[in-house]
């Protein structure tokens, strides 16, 4: 299923360039810009794929990536701070009380981070449409977005990539210490290939929704 998502990243005459660009923006990406203009770069690969599209861009309109870059933050932002200030308020009380139960405290965190994942599971979902409409609006339409959220497409691929993302990350972190280390000097172009990868699971599920001409399913 996600075979033609693990080989997108190389298909472009110049991935290795593409790679090594991406690589060092993720490496660099403490400085802030550099990761806008990253997120800028995957909002364009989404586009593409949702609209057929199954070619990487090229490194090229990096006015328009830091633009992006700042949409896809403020909409992933959104979504994932909504739902911890809520639990915050929630849990206030009782996290401050000196009589409250162990349970409850440890039932509240629970649902706290199950707050906590379930909106970032609909971040994929929102940056995309952000990506073909350009509407910061409309990654915060829930009429618009419920049709992507809730098909089988879209939480089937968000249950597979979220599995495949943890098994490779723990599988790069076992050869990070059979390696003292050494492999982490390639972290930040697995980061960006695993990025490429998401960015064509998720244009590619928008497209199926929207469209119904998969190249995943």
């Amino acid at each position: 299923m996600l075979e033609r998502a693990v080989s997108y990243p190389f298909d472009s005459d110049n991935a290795v360039a593409q790679h090594i660009i991406g690589g060092f923006l993720w490496f660099f990406s403490f400085l802030i810009i550099p990761q806008f203009l990253m997120m800028g770069y995957h909002m364009e690969a989404l586009k593409r794929v949702s609209n057929g599209d199954t070619t990487p861009p090229s490194f090229t309109n990096w006015s328009a990536y830091l633009i992006d870059g700042l949409k896809f933050t403020v909409v992933s932002i959104g979504y994932i701070i909504l739902p911890v200030v809520f639990m915050a308020i929630a849990m206030s009380p009782v996290a401050f009380s000196d009589t409250a139960s162990p349970v409850l405290t440890a039932v509240l965190a629970a649902i706290a981070v199950l707050v906590y994942f379930f909106g970032a599971a609909l971040v994929p979902g929102a940056v995309t449409h952000l990506a073909n409409t350009g509407s910061l609006k409309s990654a915060f339409d829930v009429r618009e977005l419920k049709t992507l959220w809730l098909s089988r497409e879209y939480i089937v691929a968000s249950i597979l990539y979220s599995i495949a993302t943890f098994l490779v990350f723990t599988a790069f972190a076992f050869l990070a210490v059979i390696t003292f280390g050494v492999i982490y000097v390639l972290y930040p172009f697995l980061v960006f290939y695993v990025w490429m990868v998401e960015m064509y699971v998720f244009g590619d599920v928008y497209n199926t929704v929207y469209t119904n001409q998969s190249t995943l399913y």
